[in-house]
């Protein structure tokens, strides 16, 4: 078998070219890999800088919760508050009323007994006139003895 000179070169052009190919493919997908490592690094920053900003949001979100609990506190220790203010204030109102009964009750046994004694006054006056004159008379009864 004899294989000629250009059937051996042909191939070997067609080596050389498949080679050739085989380079510049390889240089393609050298340049794509690089181009897709310089996109893996970018979205790999990316995915740091969104991590970092879901971190700070929910760092946040918990001061806010714990600000929210804080206020909520203050809200119910002020709705306590108030509603022992409430309370005080309608204990003395309702105290208040029972002293205003307490001394319109005290006024009336003071009028009652102003006016017992007043009575008892006029009562004593008139006994005192009465034994005055009964005891002029007597007197008077008396002399021309």
């Amino acid at each position: 078998m004899k294989i000629s000179l250009a059937k051996l070169l042909k191939k070997d052009d067609r080596r050389l070219m498949w080679s050739e190919d085989c380079l510049r493919r390889l240089g393609d997908l050298e340049k794509s890999l690089s181009a897709t490592k310089a996109e893996l690094a970018e979205k790999t920053k990316e995915e740091e800088g969104l991590l970092n900003e879901m971190e700070a949001t929910d760092r946040a979100f918990e001061e806010l919760q714990e600000q929210n609990g804080k206020l909520l506190n203050n809200i119910k220790e002020q709705e306590e508050n108030n509603l022992k203010v409430m309370s005080d204030r309608i204990y003395m109102v309702q105290n208040q009323n029972k002293m205003k009964e307490e001394k319109s009750a005290l006024e009336e046994q003071i009028r009652a007994l102003t006016n017992t004694i007043h009575a008892m006054k006029i009562e004593r006056d008139t006994v005192k006139e009465a034994l005055k004159m009964s005891s002029d008379r007597q007197i008077c009864h008396v002399r021309p003895v």
